[in-house]
């Protein structure tokens, strides 16, 4: 299996310290529209694929998320996660089967996704 720069524990703490401080795509963009998309989460079970440090995980735990599995494969990124009572890090990749667009699960770069998105 090939390793890359998500299992390098150095490249992995220069980018949660990048993504944990001011930068302004993370702040003012990704975050923002991620909360938009996925709405009120109180009291739901969440899943989170590809979690990275449990950042958003812990996030919607902190908002009411009656618990979140956040999942991560990187083995330096759980190193680095956050820790909350309502949130736990199952290891290991998650493999979705391969299916004709138009049907089934789709892969999203959002965390969790609540309704396809337009053309799937």
């Amino acid at each position: 299996m090939e390793r890359d720069a998500w299992h390098d524990p150095e490249a992995v703490a220069e980018y949660v310290a990048a993504v944990r401080g001011s930068s302004p795509v993370n702040q003012y963009i990704e975050k923002p529209a991620l909360r938009a998309l996925m709405g009120p989460v109180g009291g739901l079970a969440l899943v989170d694929l590809g979690a990275g440090a449990g950042d958003f995980a812990c996030e919607c735990a902190e908002v009411g998320a009656r618990s979140v599995a956040a999942v991560e494969a990187s083995s330096a990124m759980l190193a680095l996660a956050r820790e909350h009572p309502r949130v736990r890090y199952p290891h290991g990749g998650c493999r979705f089967p391969r299916r004709k667009r138009g049907r089934g699960v789709q892969q999203h770069g959002a965390s969790v996704c609540r309704r396809p998105a337009a053309g799937c």
